[in-house]
């Protein structure tokens, strides 16, 4: 699966929740992720496209997060059928599991999920993390374990929480080294049974393959 089509993934596994999610109030869904969930001034990032097959979908949704801006500054998002694309999220250009659940002291004012989540409390989550983790070699049972933590904290903040948590994309041996591009297919096999291990009917744990 290559990144254009990550939306219309997504979007497929948010339709089939929706049933099972109060109607009155707006579906709250939280992009959770490092650069590609953040995208870069040149990108509109899948949020964009994502929200514009939504928008189609006719869906009461709402993005939510603490971030609103793309790495580097943030292009021009068209407007679409006289709406303007809701721009926050939670993607964090570099950041590994780690900095995801306790920040980056550089990065002070960022704060880290238990922060967010004072504020955000999702419905959805779409996750795509451990990238980063492998790229500076930080250990794969080590990467599980945090993810695995991500989870629970999610769920502290709502038991009912529904993640749809990524596999990792490929990743080019020239650009990040030839050990981390081995790293993500070996991560997204272990990622695989960690969405088995979490999934509950109360939770459900979905993977995004």
């Amino acid at each position: 699966m290559t990144k254009r089509y990550l939306h219309k993934k997504l979007l497929l596994l948010i339709c089939l929740f929706l049933p099972f999610c109060s109607l009155a109030q707006a579906l709250k869904i939280m992009p959770l992720g490092n650069s590609l969930t953040q995208a870069d001034e040149e990108h509109l990032s899948y949020r964009y496209h994502l929200w514009k097959k939504l928008v189609d979908a006719n869906a009461n949704f709402d993005f939510i997060g603490s971030q609103q801006t793309n790495f580097g500054g943030s292009p021009t998002w068209p407007a679409y059928k006289g709406k303007s694309f809701d721009k926050d999220h939670e993607g964090h250009w570099g950041w590994t599991t780690q900095h995801i659940l306790s920040g980056v002291s550089s990065e002070a004012n960022a704060g880290s999920l238990p922060d967010w989540l004072k504020n955000h409390k999702p419905d959805i989550v779409l996750m795509h993390l451990g990238s980063n983790d492998m790229f500076q070699n930080l250990g794969i049972p080590e990467t599980i374990a945090r993810l695995r933590d991500i989870v629970a904290t999610l769920r502290q903040t709502n038991p009912d929480v529904i993640i749809l948590m990524a596999q990792l994309f490929p990743a080019d041996p020239a650009v990040v080294g030839q050990q981390q591009a081995q790293n993500i297919p070996l991560l997204n096999t272990e990622i695989a049974k960690l969405v088995t291990e979490l999934h509950t009917t109360r939770s459900a744990v979905v993977l995004v393959n």
